[in-house]
């Protein structure tokens, strides 16, 4: 989890799907050619909206965005039904999918539940090795160096990535991811700002220090706290301007 300030580009996500090179014996090339078309569109239509090539709050267009990706507009639906469930999308009757908006009540949710889904996963979590601890000092690193938000992200979800690798509740593990990639929304629409990040990188190093010593309760609560952090940066953020969305509620600003 990263600290968040002005506004900045979304390139978050590293699945992109490769364009098939043409020869002289195909006819128009098509971006999706493999048989789980639907899931294909759904985490590429998913890696535009964390990247923000679609914005909070912006209508989708299926047909551009059908067109743009050499597919009808039935999967492309069925995909975007899809992360209506996931809760990228809101469907309006009638008039198709806005992306949906970024609110601070949303936020709070998913900051709540992913600190207490990753403090559940330390109660479950095996024994780090030494190469564990190298990258996770490694991760750290490049957190505190990070030059863009993409770079902060990155290094930052490399660090939990490896320090929850151990944990034995695969469960657990897919409803934190599910819900980590709504808060990375957030951390997207925010450029970090170098003092936030030292700030994040010294919790993490607090959290490893205490599990070393085997002071897991501990650990556990440092992780909460952690995330509860990362929503009081989100909240100062939105508190300086609207919500991002058309649907976003109004709120009070703490």
């Amino acid at each position: 989890m990263v600290g968040m300030d002005t506004p900045a580009d979304i390139v978050y996500s590293d699945y992109r799907m490769q364009l098939p090179e043409p020869t002289q014996s195909q006819g128009p090339v098509t971006l999706f050619e493999r048989p789980s078309l639907r899931s294909a569109l759904r985490d590429e239509i998913r890696g535009r909206l964390l990247r923000g090539e679609i914005a909070s709050g912006e209508r989708v267009v299926e047909l551009t965005l059908a067109e743009e990706l050499g597919v009808s507009r039935t999967p492309l639906r069925e995909a975007l039904i899809g992360l209506e469930r996931e809760g990228f999308v809101e469907a309006l009757p009638g008039r198709g999918f806005i992306v949906a908006a970024l609110t601070i009540e949303d936020a709070h949710d998913t900051y709540a539940l992913i600190g207490v889904l990753e403090a559940a996963a330390l109660r479950d979590l095996a024994a780090l090795s030494e190469d564990d601890v190298t990258r996770l000092g490694e991760c750290n690193e490049r957190l505190r160096n990070a030059a863009s938000a993409d770079a902060a992200i990155q290094a930052d979800e490399g660090w939990h990535r490896t320090l929850l690798q151990g944990c034995r509740n695969t469960r657990l593990m897919k409803l934190r991811d599910r819900e980590i990639q709504h808060a990375r929304r957030y951390e997207h629409a925010f450029m970090a700002d170098a003092d936030r990040l030292v700030d994040s990188a010294d919790a993490h190093d607090q959290i490893l220090a205490l599990i070393r010593a085997g002071e897991a309760a501990a650990a556990q609560r440092a992780t909460t706290a952690h995330w509860e952090r990362g929503v009081r940066v989100v909240e100062s953020s939105l508190g300086t301007r609207r919500p991002l969305g058309r649907s976003a509620a109004p709120f009070d600003a703490q």
